[in-house]
């Protein structure tokens, strides 16, 4: 069998569930949800089981996924854009910094930063 990716198959499970019933009325009450699952994230983290920090940030990413779903959105595309934004911009810090003849180790993350801000403005 072929899989999907992770955000496709909640995405996929989501609305097989939604078909039946199983689904929050608005976007509102998915993304209430979304901050109670956050809320037990932060307390999960506090105790620092991993098992359960990675058990509750499931829930918060499958949580996120149904707030994009109820949205129309489509995670794993809004994922690929924000990855290829993140890239850009990310190559445009090494640009610069290579261009005054630094290396990216040798920048303070307040450099960087700023360089990040730069490139927010001009890509």
């Amino acid at each position: 069998p072929i899989y999907a990716p992770a955000l496709v198959q909640a995405h996929e499970i989501q609305n097989k569930a939604a078909q039946l019933g199983f689904d929050f009325e608005t976007v509102k009450d998915a993304y209430a949800k979304l901050d109670e699952e956050l809320e037990e994230l932060q307390e999960v983290i506090a105790t620092q089981e991993v098992d359960k920090v990675q058990e509750e940030f499931g829930d918060c990413l499958f949580s996120l996924i149904n707030v994009g779903r109820k949205l129309g959105i489509s995670s794993e595309m809004a994922l690929l854009g924000t990855i290829y934004k993140f890239k850009s911009r990310f190559a445009y810090i090494e640009d610069q910094i290579n261009f005054k003849n630094k290396r990216l180790e040798d920048v303070s993350l307040q450099e960087m930063d700023q360089l990040w801000e730069q490139a927010k403005q001009q890509l």
